[in-house]
């Protein structure tokens, strides 16, 4: 047993006070033979980048992880992982601080209708096999509404402004990695139904007028339901019934 109370996710832990990418610094671990989970921890990220190569603000205060895996699951699996890790950042806030976020397919976590997490996978197949993943997490815990670029600060919030004080980061940490390894397991035993309807069960945007995919040319429609191999149903305006595999989820107001 680990100091996070798992028995493997954790069991080495390379805590940074900075780093430019943690998913960078983990993804070197890996091509050394880092064993299967491996975590990085940094404070703070200076080039810190989430889904598509995007630019992931990253200051003192947040929860910046990135993880080893190396599980030898089904290709089919990493949707499922993305839910999973929604989920058990879900359920580590709620353990942390009592506050129940929403999931927003596929991989944000939201408080009101702001983001206070999101999370990304980097993974290595070798035919329809997953051989390695590095499975970003960043959580917006202690930060100040002050911090907050002018680009984000209508559509991103901290659990700090949430509960209105601050959140203890190891406790925060510790609920994560157990929550994330009991999913993980839950896959490698091939119960990804258990995940699926514990995502569906959680609070979630399920039921909300989305647009999904680029900006340019986004379907739009109703997020009805998510199946069970993790694709998003999207119910269209015409009524049709389109299955989602990826893509970037954007709420729309009604009206």
């Amino acid at each position: 047993m680990t100091e996070w109370g798992t028995a493997w996710l954790g069991r080495r832990l390379q805590h940074l006070p900075a780093a430019s990418s943690t998913q960078d610094v983990a993804a070197a671990l890996a091509a050394d033979g880092a064993e299967h989970g491996t975590v990085v921890l940094a404070d703070e990220q200076s080039g810190g980048r989430g889904r598509l190569g995007r630019a992931y603000f990253s200051p003192p205060g947040g929860l910046w992880c990135s993880i080893v895996l190396r599980p030898g699951w089904p290709a089919t699996c990493l949707p499922l992982l993305i839910l999973a890790s929604g989920l058990a950042v879900a359920q580590a806030i709620h353990g942390t601080c009592a506050l129940t976020p929403r999931l927003k397919w596929p991989n944000d976590v939201l408080l009101g209708d702001r983001k206070v997490s999101g999370a990304m996978a980097e993974a290595r197949l070798e035919g329809v096999l997953i051989r390695g993943v590095v499975l970003g997490i960043g959580i917006n815990a202690n930060i100040p509404a002050g911090a907050w670029p002018p680009e984000l600060r209508e559509s991103a919030t901290s659990l700090l402004l949430a509960a209105g004080r601050p959140v203890a980061l190891p406790q925060l940490t510790r609920h994560l990695l157990q929550a994330l390894e009991r999913h993980c397991d839950e896959l490698t035993r091939g119960d990804s139904a258990t995940i699926v309807q514990a995502w569906r069960s959680w609070p979630n945007t399920l039921g909300q007028a989305v647009s999904v995919g680029p900006a340019d040319a986004p379907l739009e429609g109703v997020a009805e339901d998510i199946g069970d191999d993790g694709s998003l149903r999207l119910r269209l305006p015409n009524s049709d019934l389109r299955v989602v595999a990826a893509g970037d989820v954007s709420l729309r107001l009604r009206g």
